[in-house]
């Protein structure tokens, strides 16, 4: 696993008030990394870890075990577009950075209800999304789903990998929106470039920087 630091995940941690101690992180952002550094910043913290990926759920418990974590960082096999398993009010921070994107119109619109739901009055929301000036969204697409938003491309990271993904690439007003229209106050919207990994282990580094949208909001 690659410890290459990432600039929205330090925004992330930068935007966790140091008195949140329940945290929810939809799809194991930067392989386990971001949430151990939430624990060494705050041991009192628990943090629930979600992703659809079994391969991955076993990569990032082995990283947590071994920094000794596995106490206060809870793994779960959950899609976030499905009703959680979570009551009203029960989380001070959602954390989701990369994760949205792969969500439908339909489901976004789902998950972002949810995340809402379970977000305490006042709790802060932090979003990460690739935005429609990537090159995947457009000199690498390949189709568009109006119905769904998703646009098909075939992804290039570097010379040696080639791949065929789908997401859902969103400009500064679409992804607010979504976010509005579950409930949320919108504090700030920004937009910058990062080298990103193709890979969930952070392995495969995407030769060229991907432009993303970072969204704040509190509930």
């Amino acid at each position: 696993m690659n410890n290459h630091l990432s600039i929205s995940e330090q925004r992330g941690l930068e935007a966790l008030p140091s008195n949140a101690l329940k945290i929810y992180s939809v799809g194991v952002s930067t392989a386990g990394a971001a949430e151990v550094r939430m624990v060494e910043a705050n041991s009192r913290r628990h943090i629930v870890a979600t992703t659809i990926d079994d391969a991955g759920i076993a990569t990032t418990r082995r990283f947590i075990q071994e920094r000794g974590f596995d106490t206060q960082i809870e793994l779960r096999k959950e899609d976030v577009s499905k009703p959680l398993p979570y009551p009203e009010d029960e989380f001070d921070y959602v954390y989701a950075r990369l994760v949205l994107h792969y969500l439908t119109r339909q489901q976004l619109a789902a998950a972002l209800a949810e995340l809402h739901r379970i977000l305490k009055t006042g709790g802060i929301l932090f979003v990460v999304v690739r935005s429609t000036n990537n090159l995947d969204a457009t000199k690498n697409a390949i189709a568009y789903d109006e119905t769904t938003g998703m646009t098909t491309h075939i992804t290039r990271p570097n010379k040696d990998v080639s791949e065929k993904r789908e997401r859902f690439f969103h400009s500064e007003e679409s992804i607010a929106k979504f976010v509005q229209d579950a409930g949320f106050h919108i504090r700030q919207v920004s937009q910058y470039d990062e080298k990103l990994f193709h890979d969930y282990n952070r392995t495969v580094p995407v030769d060229y920087e991907e432009n993303l949208i970072e969204l704040i909001a509190t509930a």
